[in-house]
């Protein structure tokens, strides 16, 4: 895995915060706080709400899966009660990108009357790095995640 923190500014942030890519090393997914990109104050970190129930179903079927709480940090969750679903940062290996992308189209699809996502998508493969800052409708978001299977 390749967790160089040129690559990303969040793997910076969680070197910073103790948790290093050796402890990293196996992981399949990220689930990340949403300001994670831009705080270095472990105390200022908020997780989305949705992000914490889309880590608890990524477990359940087997994904590894983790948090910051998995490293010892009590990051507060914020429900929102607008139409957004925010996810906060997704980080993905390729090898479980289509079994990721078909749980979140299928949450999508259950909410479909949300009329805005927020999400931020990091897929790893082979050490390069794609990224996907979303903030729009369910059917697009679809979409998109679709053709990030291919």
């Amino acid at each position: 895995m390749n967790t160089n923190s040129d690559k990303w500014i969040g793997f910076k942030h969680l070197e910073n915060l103790g948790i290093s890519s050796d402890k990293l090393a196996d992981y399949e997914v990220l689930c990340l706080p949403e300001n994670i990109e831009i705080e270095t104050d472990p105390d200022k970190l908020i997780e989305a709400g949705e992000t914490v129930h889309l880590y608890k179903i990524l477990r359940s079927q087997g994904i590894k899966v983790y948090s910051l709480q998995d490293f010892g940090y009590d990051v507060p969750s914020y429900e929102r009660r607008g139409d957004t679903i925010y996810f906060g940062v997704i980080v993905i290996q390729f090898v479980v990108l289509p079994i990721v992308t078909a749980i979140i189209a299928n949450w999508i699809t259950e909410k479909i009357f949300h009329k805005s996502i927020k999400i931020k998508i990091h897929v790893v493969k082979e050490g390069n790095e794609t990224q996907i800052d979303y903030n729009g409708d369910g059917e697009t978001l679809l979409k998109i995640l679709k053709g990030l299977k291919g």
